[in-house]
């Protein structure tokens, strides 16, 4: 099944990603933009989708990608780097908690930026391995949940807080990781 129109509404996304996960049914979303020039015509511009990307991004050379996965850094050395930096502790208890849930993690430079599965694109949760006036750096961007699970962005802030860039301690970080199993747990009889 095809759905062409000019905008994209949230809730199309969910229905779409619901009936694909719980019936198979796939259905693809085609998004157009109508510009009208100064003699009037108007041209129909095609919004590329995730899965365009991913078709353009697998035409790269593979020796393209070869250098640009060795510049990447591996988990394991970005926990190296959080306990030289006296934060691997909390580094990974949001790396165990975020996996646990089905989040991806996508290595950075500094940090693992946790995706919702469906879109690796978008951010939900990022925890640096370098700390922040001494203390843990962790973004939680608390709308992103509703995006992307069947759950309400008040629902969502009301579990685990308000979107927000913050430095936590140990017990915020713990606080944290009940939080996201509450939530997840939410999400779950939501489904």
């Amino acid at each position: 099944m095809y759905v062409v129109g000019t905008g994209r509404d949230q809730d199309l996304e969910r229905v779409t990603k619901f009936l694909r996960k719980a019936g198979g049914i796939t259905i693809n979303v085609v998004n157009f933009d109508v510009f009208e020039n100064t003699t009037g015509e108007r041209i129909i511009v095609r919004q590329l989708t995730e899965l365009d990307s991913q078709k353009q991004a697998g035409r790269k050379t593979s020796a393209a990608k070869q250098e640009r996965d060795n510049d990447r850094p591996s988990i394991e050395s970005l926990f190296e780097l959080a306990d030289r930096n006296g934060v691997g502790i909390e580094f990974r208890m949001v790396y165990e908690a975020a996996t646990r849930h089905g989040l991806y993690p996508r290595v950075h430079k500094w940090s693992i930026m946790y995706t919702p599965p469906s879109n690796r694109t978008r951010v939900l949760i990022c925890a640096w391995a370098k700390p922040r006036r001494n203390r843990f750096d962790i973004f939680v961007y608390t709308p992103g949940f509703a995006g992307f699970f069947p759950i309400s962005e008040h629902e969502a802030i009301e579990t685990i807080g308000p979107q927000r860039r913050t430095q936590m301690t140990m017990p915020q970080v713990e606080e944290l990781d009940r939080n996201l199993d509450i939530l997840f747990k939410k999400i779950g009889e939501n489904q």
